[in-house]
């Protein structure tokens, strides 16, 4: 592509930015995500990865592959519950990962454009 940038219109009204990257298209935080992302990352990865990605797979899932195996074979064995919530919340925490190293990526690029901090900063660390 030989274009420095695209961009594709979102809700109608307004415009993303998407830069070109050896991934291809990477879209661009504007300045309220990026001020969102800001506040999110000084809490930290873990807490960003258990309380969106993991615990909520966890619980969700193995609810409803227990509904299904319910449904399927009319009764339960309770042994597979906490290895169902071991495994869906494993299964979450490298898909939590990914979604902040992804989003952090972004931020870092995005964030010198509107005067925004770019070491890691935690509430502990002040």
């Amino acid at each position: 592509m030989s274009f420095p940038a695209v961009f594709s219109i979102m809700r109608f009204s307004s415009y993303k930015l998407y830069v070109p990257s050896w991934k291809g298209l990477l879209p661009v935080m504007n300045e309220e995500q990026a001020r969102k992302w800001s506040h999110t990352r000084r809490k930290g990865p873990g807490r960003f990865v258990a309380l969106h990605y993991a615990l909520p797979a966890s619980f969700i899932l193995t609810a409803l592959v227990t509904l299904l195996e319910f449904v399927g074979n009319g009764e339960l064995i309770p042994i597979w519950l906490p290895i169902r919530i071991i495994v869906f919340g494993f299964v979450g925490f490298f898909i939590g990962m990914f979604q902040f190293q992804s989003k952090d990526k972004k931020y870092l690029e995005a964030a010198p454009g509107f005067g925004l901090p770019i070491a890691f900063e935690t509430k502990h660390s002040r």
